[in-house]
């Protein structure tokens, strides 16, 4: 009796101590069913006891948990007495889930339990906090791994206690321990530069952004940014700890991006179109030299300003919407202005205007101008042909048709309707197969292979001679993909033309073409082209001459430059060419092997699509200009000791330098003029040429021959001047004696073709009191320029003449032109001098004339002046030295 009361104290103490416990206590039978639960699992997971017997261990489990639980539980059955530890996730009475570390025993051989304990704790918390400790000490290996700057810690005037990774990579050391036997003044190169840093740490403690000079391990310096501290607030009065940042590179940098700066401030400078950049409050901010040109004022004058500084109040308003558009949207904006320069007077431009935002937000206007004002002529020239050839062009006699992929018609014309009836007998429908119309004849092959070609969306202009019974000539065939919404090419639009008549004219402008070669071989400059594999497409006599000068080889269309020249000359060729293939326009200076310095300027060519086909070299000697360069150089630094003298000389090397720059610009407006007034003949020509092929009036044709013989005349006219002005610049003067009076009649012999010679009267009177010596070519020059004139430019109104009075004495010729021609408006007198200008809309010449006169009489040292009232007439003087003494 005594013992049961004892066995029933000890399971009610039992039991109070299981009621009382912190942790859960649940107890299943041998199929995971709960048979117990102490009052701990409520205060863990919320569940009364009677919630939880009879329910599976299972149903309270994370999915994710449960199948390992179950395996674990039966993995201890068969072991009475054993425990295992395992981690799962418990669903909580409120719904979420925590974390539970349980202890499973296994009680199945004592009577008094038989089954499995499970003692439970919530431990979400704990590994919350260890995940947490992981990751900071991961963050922190991270951190050290991959941190730049170099972090340490030390005792001063010891050695190190603390470096990381990058510390040691810096320094050059193999690893941590090397460098922790090193003192903090082994990182010195200079002791002095380690005691002023410790003087420093030890008065202020810390030190920021101290930039100094280290060395590595191997001797190499470096420059880096130093932040030091000492320990005095943790009570470590001796120990530091600092990091070091390596900004030999960001050095590096700043001085890359200082001749970044510069580089690009000269290549603005050396773009051949206006450039500009404004703020966001339309100040000019930069420019380059052709801008200020165009605007006619000086960088120092603009920088700071607005338009509204320098142009009208309507012409600034345009580019103050425009600029305000583009900083608003960010588009880029194409836009046709109208400018009044300072120098240059009204000119048409096209400008292309972007926006760029830097780093900072800050916004700016990139500005690209054309000068589009002579562009703009010949559209207004353009528009007139176009109104006249409307018409004519709506009623094409061209054979125009359509195939889908599978070459049947979609559509045709008569014309290609009666064509195909004319030589190849077939009457065409719409659906119809072309190819087996065309198969019995030879062209369907080149026909077959030229429209899949298309087909591939390949546009394309092909050439052919037919000859058939009832035709022989040669047409073009231009070929134009169709494509659909998509892109995708579902036929081909062809245009066949007759181009025979052309082909014939083909060899007149060959002849023509002959001219302007001669005039391209009479300057002294060297040009020519390659293409985009270096081969030459084109050069000079020049050129070649000098190349095998140089070299001694002969060159020939297809040669490679790049082997042509010598190595060390090849390579600059390279690097040049290349650079101007990438669409760049410049100019550089060459020593060649002879010593003499060679200026080359580099033009990318364009085909109609913009894209680069290759690269014009224009190269023009320039060691006479180097050598007075270096002359008046040597001038400078003797001035200071050289009387007045000397001062004059000075003045008299800058009026040469003057001088030549001047050529150099008239160069540059007589290549820009001579392509333009070349090609506008020319553009005539082919002009009436396919007039002359739509139209089928024979009696018609005389009157385009007419046409395209005074075409021709005035190309042939234009070039003669440019001959004229190639012999008075270029030529000696080389004198002799000349008979004045038969040069006069010569001149007006000359002009016996012109439909108005017979309307003016000449009257020559020379006075001859000794022979005239000197250079016959350019006074010839003089006297034909000025006395066509005044058959040109008569005046129809009244009863024209010609008076041409010459006096020769021992010193000089004195030669007095009067006529009663239509004369010059005073606004124009001082421009007559000017190369390519006409004072007049009746003007017919190249408007080289006057300027090739003025030229020739320069050459001669002589003088020319002249005077003219509008519609009474004209009065020239010219005197020349007579070299005959």
């Amino acid at each position: 009796m005594k013992q049961k009361q004892t066995h029933e104290l000890n399971a009610q103490s039992f039991r109070a101590l299981i009621e009382h416990a912190h942790e859960g206590i649940v107890i299943y039978d041998l199929k995971g069913r709960i048979r117990f639960a102490s009052a701990g699992v409520k205060k863990i997971a919320g569940y009364q006891e009677a919630e939880l017997l009879g329910k599976s261990g299972k149903t309270f489990l994370h999915p994710h948990d449960a199948v390992d639980a179950a395996k674990a539980f039966d993995k201890l059955l068969p072991k009475p007495g054993k425990s295992i530890t395992i981690l799962q996730r418990i669903r909580h009475k409120k719904g979420h889930y925590f974390w539970s570390e349980s202890t499973l025993t296994n009680f199945a051989h004592l009577p008094e339990i038989k089954g499995v304990v499970s003692n439970f704790r919530d431990v979400t918390e704990k590994l919350k906090a260890d995940e947490a400790a992981q990751q900071s000490r991961e963050l922190l290996e991270t951190i050290n791994r991959n941190v730049s700057e170099g972090i340490f810690m030390g005792i001063l005037g010891t050695r190190f206690i603390y470096v990381n990774d990058a510390f040691v990579k810096m320094m050059g050391y193999r690893s941590a321990n090397e460098l922790l036997k090193k003192n903090f003044s082994d990182l010195f190169p200079a002791k002095h530069d380690y005691n002023k840093c410790r003087k420093l740490l030890e008065q202020v403690s810390v030190l920021k952004d101290k930039e100094m000079t280290f060395h590595r391990k191997n001797g190499d310096k470096f420059c880096g940014i130093l932040n030091i501290s000492l320990l005095k607030h943790e009570g470590k009065h001796d120990q530091f700890v600092g990091s070091i940042r390596d900004i030999t590179r960001e050095k590096k940098v700043e001085l890359d991006l200082l001749e970044s700066r510069n580089f690009l401030k000269n290549t603005v400078d050396t773009v051949a179109a206006p450039l500009f950049v404004k703020d966001h409050r339309h100040r000019w901010v930069m420019m380059n030299e052709q801008f200020c040109r165009l605007i006619g004022r000086t960088k120092k004058e603009m920088t700071g300003k607005t338009d509204r500084d320098f142009l009208s109040a309507a012409e600034a308003k345009v580019f103050w919407n425009i600029d305000n558009a583009v900083l608003k949207t960010g588009k880029t904006i194409v836009n046709q202005e109208r400018i009044t320069s300072a120098k240059e007077g009204v000119r048409d431009l096209l400008t292309v205007k972007s926006r760029y935002v830097n780093e900072r937000g800050e916004a700016y206007i990139i500005g690209f101008i054309t000068d589009i004002t002579a562009v703009n002529e010949v559209k207004e020239r353009m528009s007139e042909l176009n109104a006249n050839l409307r018409g004519v062009m709506e009623s094409t006699r061209e054979s125009i048709y359509a195939v889908d992929t599978k070459l049947r018609y979609i559509t045709f014309n008569e014309n290609h309707k009666r064509v195909m009836k004319l030589l190849y007998g077939c009457t065409i429908k719409p659906g119809d197969d072309m190819m087996k119309l065309l198969r019995p004849s030879p062209d369907s092959v080149w026909i077959h292979e030229e429209i899949l070609k298309a087909v591939n969306g390949n546009i394309f202009v092909s050439e052919h001679y037919l000859q058939y019974p009832k035709y022989k000539g040669y047409i073009q065939t231009t070929y134009n993909p169709i494509r659909d919404e998509n892109n995708q090419v579902k036929g081909v639009a062809v245009f066949v033309k007759e181009i025979t008549e052309r082909k014939r004219f083909e060899h007149i402008i060959q002849s023509i073409n002959a001219n302007l070669h001669a005039v391209m071989e009479s300057t002294a400059d060297r040009i020519l082209a390659v293409d985009m594999k270096f081969r030459y497409i084109m050069f000079n006599r020049p050129h070649a001459d000098s190349i095998k000068r140089l070299f001694n080889k002969d060159l020939k269309e297809g040669d490679n430059i790049l082997k042509v020249l010598p190595p060390e000359l090849a390579k600059i060729a390279r690097r040049e060419i290349t650079r101007a293939m990438k669409g760049k326009q410049f100019s550089i200076e060459t020593q060649i092997p002879n010593m003499s310095i060679l200026e080359t300027t580099y033009n990318p060519i364009y085909d109609e699509h913009k894209g680069i086909t290759g690269v014009a070299l224009f190269i023009r000697n320039v060691t006479e200009r180097k050598r007075i360069e270096e002359q008046m150089k040597s001038l400078n630094e003797e001035l200071m000791q050289q009387n007045f003298q000397l001062a004059a000389q000075e003045e008299e090397l800058k009026a040469t330098l003057e001088e030549l720059s001047e050529r150099n610009f008239e160069l540059d407006q007589l290549m820009y003029k001579t392509s333009h007034d070349l090609r506008s003949p020319l553009s005539s020509i082919m002009g009436l040429v396919n007039l002359a092929h739509l139209d089928r009036d024979p009696e018609s044709r005389d009157n385009y021959l007419a046409k395209i013989e005074g075409r021709i005349k005035k190309l042939d006219e234009f070039i003669r001047s440019m001959l004229d002005y190639a012999r008075v610049n270029r030529v000696e003067v080389a004198p002799e004696y000349i008979d004045l009076q038969m040069l006069v009649q010569n001149s007006l012999r000359e002009l016996e073709y012109l439909d108005n010679f017979a309307a003016v009267h000449a009257d020559v009177q020379v006075k001859n009191k000794v022979p005239f010596k000197s250079d016959a070519l350019r006074v010839k020059v003089i006297f034909s320029n000025i006395i066509s004139n005044a058959y040109k430019y008569f005046n129809p109104d009244v009863q024209s003449f010609l008076s041409i009075r010459i006096e020769v004495t021992a010193t000089q010729a004195r030669i007095d032109f009067r006529d009663n021609g239509i004369g010059i408006k005073p606004e124009y007198m001082n421009k007559i001098f000017n190369m390519f200008y006409r004072a007049t809309d009746r003007s017919q010449g190249s408007g080289l004339g006057m300027y090739i006169v003025k030229q020739a009489v320069e050459k001669l040292n002589g003088t020319i002046a002249i005077d003219s009232e509008y519609a009474k007439g004209t009065h020239i003087v010219v005197t020349l030295p007579n070299r005959g003494r």
